[in-house]
């Protein structure tokens, strides 16, 4: 039931722009070299692109907490997780959430709606491409950070 259940978290990302939208706000964009303005325009505008997909909660995630009993739920909410700061937040080792009986009975549950188990497979396969979205955005933010840096030297 927990993997069912963590397998619906949700992981949102808003591309941080503040001083970006702020400079072209007031105008202060010209004061970069071309070169440099179109990079960053084109880095923020894959960004606020790629940020919708962080933004999706599936339906997954709604049939699956509306099926794990809520007694479960809370259990899981104080036993198996820890807010570290902010967003950031931790999954820890927990005992059993409730008795095997129980268990199986919710776990077959799930397994026979065909939603769930679309559901899941539909979010895995959204999870992995979000991972590589994510990889791809601080890939260009290090290199955009290291060109910014060199240009204005």
């Amino acid at each position: 039931m927990l993997a069912f259940y963590q397998a619906s978290q949700v992981w949102t990302y808003s591309p941080a722009d503040a001083t970006y939208r702020e400079m072209t706000a007031a105008g202060d964009l010209g004061l970069l070299p071309d070169s440099l303005r179109g990079a960053l325009a084109g880095y923020y505008d894959v960004s606020q692109r790629n940020s919708a997909i962080y933004q999706h909660f599936p339906a997954y995630r709604e049939r699956i907490r509306g099926l794990t009993p809520s007694r479960v739920q809370s259990r899981i909410w104080d036993e198996c997780h820890r807010s570290l700061s902010g967003d950031r937040h931790e999954f820890i080792a927990c005992k059993a959430l409730a008795s095997e009986a129980e268990s199986k009975a919710a776990i077959d549950d799930f397994a026979l709606r065909p939603e769930v188990v679309e559901g899941l497979r539909f979010w895995m396969t959204n999870l992995r491409v979000i991972s590589i979205l994510a990889a791809l955005d601080q890939r260009d933010a290090r290199a955009l950070a290291a060109r910014v840096a060199e240009e204005m030297r």
